[in-house]
């Protein structure tokens, strides 16, 4: 579901009749602080974490990097203070989610890690398989 710009639960970039959650309501859920360290597992917990506050908090689109930037701290923090300066605060803000996590692998996931992980998921899917 990394790749689907529509999300889940109806997320379209307008709201669609929803207004979205608060702010208030999303940090209620205390989600998950990320610090950019621990590589692609570390990240992708994080994600399916942070996912689960969004859906739950019913979030549209256009809030939802927003709420889920304010999770960053060290590492993570730094780099999203240089987002924010290279593309101007609004068009931050304003990427989808779909572009965002991709960002964020693309910063946070070394290549080889990567790739370690993707040879790890096949052979072990092998051998699951009786081959």
């Amino acid at each position: 579901n990394v790749n689907n710009t529509n999300g889940r639960n109806g997320r379209n970039g307008g709201n669609g009749g929803n207004n979205g959650c608060t702010y208030k309501g999303f940090m209620a859920c205390n989600p998950k602080e990320y610090n950019g360290k621990g590589g692609a597992i570390s990240l992708t917990r994080w994600i399916e974490k942070i996912e689960n506050v969004i859906d739950n908090n019913g979030c549209v689109e256009n809030q939802i990097v927003k709420y889920v930037a304010s999770s960053f701290v060290n590492n993570a923090l730094t780099w999203w203070n240089t987002q924010v300066q290279a593309r101007g605060r609004e068009a931050a803000i304003g990427m989808s989610w779909a572009n965002f996590k991709a960002f964020l692998v693309e910063e946070f996931c070394p290549s080889n890690e990567v790739e370690k992980l993707e040879s790890e998921f096949w052979n072990h899917k092998m051998v699951g398989a009786n081959h």
